[in-house]
């Protein structure tokens, strides 16, 4: 999803160009409304809103809604609502309060007159205090010396999100606003540079741009539908062959766990085979580290997992308690116990015995 942003920021921006482009073709009069052709004069201010209608050049109805907070919805009493209604989708030309405005008288030597708007571009971060991105922003020449050597340049920024807002609040009393301008503290040019945000604020382009500009766009066009296609081709690619990778660590995974589980199945088996018969040597080995130094024996008998044991001890009750303790063994019964038979005084015994068998107790 990354890769695929990446290639459509570059097309964003040439529809943003491509539509500034195309506002060049639209007649002048339609860039720009005057004040005079708007039947509707709306006054925004932080704490009030001032709806004037106009007849003849002056104000046929007035009224001022009260904002609780500025760009808040404001409330209009029923008399002026029903004035409002009757107005509603009316085109309204807005002006915004001085307040709302960055405002500054510049001067530049008269030769600077021909590239005006690439030297306010660069003197720009050091007139405003904001980002150049959240301002909406005009300038006009003013006036020129009498000595014919210094320009006078009026520049008005606003902040973008006062004008959106203020056009939203237009908007939701019932006007359609065209023209949007920004009172300059009683400057002579308050009114005449128009914030209102279009796509055809590009009014001194030569003829050949125009051209160029179609032509360009015709183009770009062309390559955007087959760089979509591409992209859209290339993002396919890269899922499925990561859907393929992730298949094939899958089942290599499942190869890793079938060969364990083979080897744990065997190793169980072996276990099993081993716990229901263990070698004779296992039997010979528990049975000589379960009997005392002073027993030995005689006689070692076994058929499956019954053992018969004879031999000779000084105590061979206490080696049923002892072979009893074994985790092989089972079922131990002392047969018979003689007499002391060896010179050494021990009593000779009979003993019988079990393998433990797998799951027993």
């Amino acid at each position: 999803m990354e890769k695929l942003n990446r290639y459509l920021d570059p097309l964003v921006g040439f529809w943003r160009w491509w539509t500034g482009e195309l506002g060049v073709l639209l007649p002048k009069r339609w860039r720009r409304r005057p004040k005079e052709h708007s039947p509707i004069c709306v006054h925004v201010a932080r704490d009030a809103i001032t709806v004037r209608v106009m007849a003849n050049g002056a104000a046929d109805w007035q009224t001022e809604l009260s904002l609780a907070e500025p760009f808040a919805a404001p409330r209009a009493e029923a008399q002026d609502q029903a004035v409002l209604t009757r107005h509603k989708g009316a085109k309204a030309h807005v002006t915004l309060a001085a307040d709302f405005a960055l405002a500054r008288d510049l001067a530049y030597p008269l030769a600077a007159r021909a590239e005006i708007d690439k030297v306010i571009d660069l003197d720009l971060p050091r007139l405003l205090p904001l980002e150049a991105d959240l301002l909406y922003r005009r300038h006009e020449i003013l006036r020129i010396d009498d000595d014919g050597e210094t320009l006078h340049v009026g520049l008005c920024a606003v902040k973008r999100r006062d004008v959106d807002r203020a056009l939203r609040l237009v908007k939701e009393i019932g006007f359609v606003p065209s023209a949007l301008h920004v009172e300059r503290h009683g400057a002579d040019q308050a009114d005449a540079m128009d914030f209102l945000p279009d796509l055809w604020l590009k009014i001194d382009q030569r003829k050949w741009r125009i051209q160029v500009g179609l032509a360009a766009s015709a183009a770009a066009l062309a390559v955007a539908v087959l760089a979509t296609g591409w992209i859209r081709l290339v993002d396919t690619d890269e899922r499925l062959a990561s859907e393929l990778a992730a298949l094939q660590q899958a089942a290599q995974e499942a190869v890793a766990l079938r060969d364990a589980y083979g080897a744990a199945q065997k190793q169980s088996q072996f276990l099993g085979s081993f716990m229901a018969s263990p070698p004779t040597v296992v039997l010979l080995d528990e049975l000589s580290r379960r009997l005392p130094d002073t027993a030995w024996l005689s006689e070692y008998r076994q058929q499956d997992h019954a053992i018969r044991l004879s031999g000779f001890s000084n105590a061979p009750a206490e080696l049923v308690i002892e072979l009893e303790a074994s985790d092989i063994f089972s079922n131990v019964e002392l047969l018979t116990v003689t007499g002391q038979n060896d010179r050494d005084g021990r009593n000779r015994f009979e003993m019988a015995l079990s393998v433990r068998r797998e799951g027993e107790s």
